[in-house]
C-alpha cells in the first residue's frame, strides 16, 4: 500500500519541461538602416547675392578715437601759498589783539619819555629862534639855561626838618631882589607851619633852554624856559603827589654869573 502523493506543481506558461534541454533564444535580426539622402540648401536669392558682395566691398567700421577726460587739479594742501595766506588772515585777529596787549604797558611806559622829548624839543626850537634876534652868543644862552636849571631845582626843593641848609643851599644863585621879595618871606612862613604842614619838597629839572628875545634884548638879560617834575609830601597826604610844571625864569648875569631874578608858572 502506497503512501500519499504529493501535489503536482503547476507549469508556468512557457517554462519548459523539467528534464528538457533549454532551447537558446533565436537572435532578432536587425531591420536594415535606411540611407540618408542630404537635403539640398536653398540657392541664395539674388538679393542675398548683391548685400553680399556690397559687404565684403565696404570698407572696415572706423574706430572711434578715445576721449581722456582731463585730469582734476589737485585740492591745495595747507602747504600751500595760498593755504598759508588764508591762515596768515584768520590768525591776523588774534595775532593782533595779543600784540595791542603787549604793546600797552610799553606805551605807558614810555610816554614820561615822549613828553620828555616833545618839551626838549620845543626849548631848541625856542633856543635857536633866540640865536636869530637875541644878542647873546651861542655859549652865553646855553650858560643861562644851565643856571637856571641848577637854581630852580634848589630854590623848589626844601625840608621843613632843615631850613637852615636850604637857605645855604640857594645862596649865591639869586638877585638881591628875589632874596628880599619872595625867599625871605616863603622861609619865614615854613618855619611858622613847620610842626603842623611838615612840608617836603624834591623839585627835577626836565629841559631847560632860552626863550626868543621880544624887542631889544639887552646882553646882561635871558628868559629860560624850564621843565620840571615836583613831588610834595605833607602830613594831610598819605602817599606823595607829583605835579609837571612849566616855568620862566628870568636870569641876569652879574659878574660872570646868571642869577635868577624871577620864577613865574606858566601851566603844566
Amino acid at each position: 500500500m502506497s503512501g500519499p502523493q504529493p501535489p503536482r506543481r503547476r507549469r508556468i506558461a512557457g517554462e519548459d519541461k523539467p528534464g528538457a534541454t533549454p532551447a537558446k533564444p533565436q537572435a532578432r535580426k536587425a531591420a536594415p538602416a535606411r540611407p540618408v539622402v542630404p537635403t539640398p540648401k536653398p540657392a541664395p536669392s539674388r538679393r542675398e547675392r548683391e548685400d553680399k558682395k556690397a559687404a565684403d566691398r565696404a570698407p572696415e567700421a572706423a574706430v572711434a578715437p578715445t576721449v581722456r577726460r582731463p585730469a582734476r587739479p589737485a585740492r591745495p594742501s595747507s602747504t600751500t601759498p595760498k593755504a598759508k595766506a588764508a591762515a596768515a588772515r584768520d590768525a591776523a585777529p588774534e595775532k593782533a589783539s595779543e600784540e595791542s596787549g603787549r604793546r600797552r604797558p610799553t606805551l605807558r611806559a614810555t610816554l614820561p619819555v615822549l613828553v620828555l622829548v616833545l618839551g626838549l624839543v620845543a626849548a631848541g626850537a625856542g633856543y635857536w629862534q633866540m640865536q636869530r634876534e637875541a644878542p647873546l652868543s651861542q655859549g652865553a644862552a646855553q650858560d643861562a639855561a644851565d643856571a637856571a636849571a641848577t637854581a630852580v631845582e634848589k630854590v623848589l626843593s626844601f625840608d621843613y626838618r632843615d631850613l637852615d641848609a636850604y637857605e645855604a643851599g640857594v645862596d649865591g644863585l639869586l638877585t638881591d631882589a628875589y632874596v628880599s621879595d619872595e625867599l625871605e618871606p616863603s622861609v619865614a612862613a615854613l618855619r611858622e607851619q613847620a610842626p603842623t604842614a611838615q612840608v617836603q619838597v624834591q623839585t627835577t629839572v626836565q629841559a631847560s633852554a632860552a626863550e626868543t628875545c621880544q624887542g631889544e634884548c639887552p646882553a646882561d638879560e635871558a628868559s629860560v624856559l624850564v621843565v620840571i617834575d615836583k613831588v610834595t609830601l605833607t602830613s594831610n597826604l598819605d602817599a606823595p603827589t607829583i605835579t609837571p610844571q612849566r616855568l620862566r625864569v628870568a636870569m641876569v648875569e652879574q659878574d660872570g654869573r646868571w642869577l635868577v631874578d624871577s620864577i613865574s608858572y606858566i601851566g603844566a
